[in-house]
């Protein structure tokens, strides 16, 4: 399996971006600049591609989310520390069964809030070129 990243312009362009690199700017490598997005919160889409004999032939998991850079064009990493506090925040504690009639909606809120501020969702056409784009070989 191989991860596929593509960085999408907002008029629904869209351009490979390497998983190497993907991994050094996310992991906030000192020396790893975009300065072409600096500034810019942008819409990325990864995959999962399965493979067979190194070609791609599937896809195994796609997700749509946003990348933020700071003016320098280094990756600013504050909206994906509060995705995962909220999603940190919204687990439930092991406990023995009780009876009661109260629900616990922690998770359910931090998924919809996590879903509405930290992913978006391509149309089915973007979708399909997105998806070609990802099972072409290299």
């Amino acid at each position: 399996m191989v991860r596929r990243y593509f960085i999408l312009a907002s008029d629904g362009s869209f351009a490979r971006f390497p998983s190497a690199r993907f991994d050094r700017v996310v992991f906030c490598e000192p020396r790893e600049l975009v300065p072409e997005l600096k500034g810019q919160r942008v819409r990325y889409a990864e995959f999962a591609v399965r493979l067979n004999q190194r070609k791609p032939v599937r896809i195994q998991h796609a997700s749509f989310g946003y990348l933020l850079f700071d003016q320098r064009g280094r990756f600013d990493s504050t909206e994906w520390e509060e995705a995962g506090r909220l999603r940190i925040e919204s687990w439930r504690l092991p406990r023995l069964p009780q009876q009661t009639t109260i629900l616990d909606a922690r998770e359910q809120f931090a998924d919809r809030c996590i879903d509405r501020e930290h992913h978006w969702q391509p149309s089915d056409e973007l979708r399909a070129r997105l998806i070609a784009a990802a099972l072409k070989a290299n």
